[in-house]
């Protein structure tokens, strides 16, 4: 495949072509990833209710449920992004 059959030029953007099952294997890989995301953020939350006490490991909990809760909602941006991707260029 060349170069000129793998970008398309429309209304001064570049756009790269890609196989619907390309775009349809990585929103099931991100879908897979947030649910494994969601279910660690449940087992840290229920960890970290087990503390019950002021200490660095609860400090270090919120950190960890903090910086997976992120990571989720990037991935659900990106889902979002990946959904909504327009199966032909729009015409000029």
């Amino acid at each position: 495949m060349s170069t000129n059959d793998i970008y398309i030029q429309r209304d001064n953007f570049t756009y790269i072509r890609v196989e619907p099952t390309e775009v349809a294997r990585e929103i099931e890989s991100i879908k897979l990833m947030i649910s494994l995301a969601e279910e660690k953020i449940s087992e840290l939350v229920l960890s970290l209710r087990a503390i019950q006490k002021e200490s660095e490991d609860e400090e270090n909990g919120i950190d960890e449920i903090n910086d997976v809760e992120m990571a989720v909602d990037d991935l659900k941006v990106y889902l979002e992004r990946l959904i909504n991707i327009p199966s032909k260029p729009r015409s000029a």
